[in-house]
């Protein structure tokens, strides 16, 4: 198992509230749609406007620094009644910057993310490419944050044409409980999105934020447990 893949497996066990790979299974048969890196100044909108005609919420990891470029879209998507998450300031490598300096641009993140917003959010952080290390995710345990992975990566950052990366998400294994890695600065997530729909709901299962799919449980990798207060 890699380093930052153990990291993660420790933390499970030590502080289960604090690490999501997946939701829970339920009869209310949800997944949860989540978007990296935008907010981006085409793809974005384009994303909401089709969630909104589908009637399907989803979570948004926003860059500080991103958002801070396009304030106003940033509080679109929270206006229209998705969950807007925390992907660092400058969509830093954990493995490649010192502890204190990316806890730093985490922090920095949420402090700008909250400004634009106005109010205090959840402290749900998805570290950029998935990439951890012990000093820093202790850090940020320590802030409260709680680090969001994924259980299905739709591989559209490699896969470059919308009906390719449909058949990709064909052949993967969609379920009650599933977190889906996309994200919102590729064309052909956004040419994708409606077709991915489609697929979910063919197979029964409702997109919504994480906030919703967590609803009361906090899923830790081995199991479920209360969050803390």
């Amino acid at each position: 198992m890699e380093v930052g893949g153990s990291i993660k497996q420790a933390i499970s066990w030590c502080v289960p509230w604090a690490v999501v790979v997946r939701g829970p299974t339920s009869p209310a048969r949800h997944v949860a749609l989540t978007f990296d890196d935008g907010p981006h100044p085409e793809n974005t909108p384009r994303i909401l406007d089709i969630l909104d005609a589908h009637n399907a919420r989803a979570t948004f990891f926003v860059q500080g620094n991103m958002a801070g470029r396009h304030p106003g879209l940033t509080r679109e998507i929270a206006r229209r009644g998705h969950q807007v998450g925390n992907h660092g300031y400058a969509h830093q490598d954990a493995r490649k910057l010192k502890s204190a300096e990316y806890v730093a641009d985490v922090l920095h993140a949420q402090a700008v993310i909250e400004d634009l917003l106005g109010k205090a959010l959840p402290r749900f952080f998805r570290p950029p490419y998935g990439n951890v290390t012990l000093h820093s995710t202790l850090s940020l345990l320590r802030h409260r944050f709680r680090f969001i992975f994924w259980s299905l990566d739709s591989r559209d950052s490699f896969i470059e044409d919308a009906a390719s990366l449909m058949a990709h998400l064909e052949r993967q294994r969609l379920e009650t409980g599933c977190i889906m890695l996309l994200h919102d600065d590729y064309r052909q997530t956004a040419e994708a999105l409606q077709d991915i729909i489609a697929l979910l709901r063919r197979k029964q299962l409702t997109p919504v934020s994480l906030g919703e799919l967590l609803t009361g449980t906090h899923l830790g990798r081995y199991g479920p447990s209360t969050a803390p207060d």
